[in-house]
Parts: structure tokens; sequence; C-alpha cells
């Protein structure tokens, strides 16, 4: 019946159509080309209007133009990764960022736990700093390397451009939470096997916060806590007895603490 063979029709075209939207770097491609048609036409139309005559482009013809600049652009990255591997060889080029983007993540890393009486969030931010930057040249390079080699949208689904961007976004996101959740480890890890208790210099609720210092390391040392609510406070202060529980290997660390008083006579010092 001719229903059927119009449904047959249909049924490629719906198919196809499918086919297209479902793979996201052929969407691109009929996005571009769909655009393209239409600046076409805008452009006849203004043609006409103003020579009276149309200089018609066949969909063919712009399904060529568009492969063809896609090679120009191709070939613009090649050039360009020809001419980074001139000034340095791409393999020492990544150990380099590589390198650099480590040694900013650990500087942060180690430099997490501050003096509050001699802040240095300054070299905190310096040490993200030199990650990101690092970060965001190697997820460069790579873009360019990886279009000169035109190894994108064979070894990947979505547009290059786009997971570059992504990419990077999510870990200079995720760099701040791992380091802060590793620190809190390593906090509790130096607090449970490697802590002395030392009696504080003073201790003092201000701020909605308690606010303690004492000596390591020959330097004085104020950190603080909100652990503890204005009631609680006062009860232990009036009936307990704080201390400091203090890494031996970064001084930094520490955590108040309330105990019976005079369960602890004499503290080391650290």
């Amino acid at each position: 019946m001719p229903q059927e063979e119009n449904a047959e029709e249909y049924f490629k075209i719906v198919t196809k159509g499918y086919n297209i939207l479902s793979n996201p770097r052929e969407r691109m491609k009929y996005d571009l080309l769909l655009s393209a048609v239409i600046e076409e036409q805008k452009k006849n139309k203004v043609e006409e209007r103003k020579y009276g005559r149309r200089a018609q482009m066949s969909v063919e013809e712009i399904r060529q133009k568009i492969e063809n600049d896609l090679r120009i652009k191709r070939l613009g990255y090649l050039r360009l990764f020809k001419n980074r591997q001139k000034v340095l060889n791409h393999k020492i080029r990544y150990s380099i960022l590589v390198l650099a983007a480590l040694s900013g993540y650990l500087y942060v890393f180690n430099n997490w736990f501050v003096n509050e009486a001699r802040i240095d969030y300054f070299m905190i931010i310096i040490g993200f700093f030199i990650f990101g930057i690092s970060t965001f040249f190697f997820f460069n390079h790579l873009f360019i390397h990886l279009r000169a080699l035109n190894i994108i949208g064979k070894a990947l689904k979505y547009p290059y451009e786009k997971t570059t961007v992504s990419l990077f976004i999510i870990i200079i996101i995720t760099a701040p939470i791992s380091i802060f959740g590793l620190n809190t480890f390593k906090k509790q890890y130096h607090l449970s096997h490697y802590s002395v208790l030392i009696q504080p210099l003073n201790v003092q609720y201000s701020h909605n916060k308690i606010v303690y210092s004492y000596y390591g390391n020959g330097e004085l040392i104020y950190k603080s806590t909100n652990e503890y609510s204005e009631e609680k406070v006062v009860y232990l202060m009036t009936h307990k007895q704080p201390i400091i529980r203090v890494s031996k290997y970064n001084p930094k660390i520490s955590r108040l603490e309330f105990v019976e008083i005079g369960s602890f006579k004499k503290y080391p010092t650290i």
C-alpha cells in the first residue's frame, strides 16, 4: 500500500535524525551546516533586494565549504603544534607543567594549617595560582596536540572544546575539596598518633568561637575553634581544665580539649 511505503520513508528519515542527534559530534556538524544554510539564505535575500539577483549555493557546496574550513582549522592547529614543538619538546613541556601543578598543589596542602597570629594565606593563594595556571596550560597544550593529530572525535564522544573547559573547571573546583579532605585526615592522624598535651597560654571566648594560644617550636601560635557553643564553653571553663593536643611534627596542627581539673600536672613542651 502507498501508506506503508510512506511509513518506511518516514522511518528512514526519523532513524537518520536520531543517529545525528544522538551523536554530539554529528549534531555539532549538523548545527554548523544548518547555520551556514540559514546565513547563506539571508545573504541571498540581501543580494536579491540590493542587486535583483541571487547567488545561490547548494547544500552540498555549503557542506564542502564547512569541511574545508574544518580542514584549514586543523592545519592551523598542526602548524601551531609544530611551532611549539620547535620552541620546547612536548614531552619536556608536559613534564614541566605536571611538576609545576603538583608542586603548587603540594604547597597548598602543606601550608593549609596556619598560625592565626601570623596568617600566611597569601602564600597558599600563590600555590593555588601556580596549580591553576599550570593545569590550564597543560590542557591547552593537550587540546592543541590532539587537534594536530586529528584524534579528537575518534577517541572522544563529545566536542573536545567543551570537554577541555569542563575538565579544567572540575579540577579547579575539586582541588580545594581534596586538599581540605586530605588535611582533615592528616590532622586526625597526627593528633591520634603523634600528639602531646600542652598547657595553653590563654583561652577565651570571642565572636562565637574559642581563641587559644600556645608555644610550638618557640613560636607563639594562635588558633581558634567554633566547636563549642557559648553555654558549653561557660560550663567547661568552670568545671574542666583546658589543654591543647598538638602534633609533635607540625605544631600548627592542634585541637582544644577539656579534661578533669588536676588530671594533668605536668605538660611536655614541643
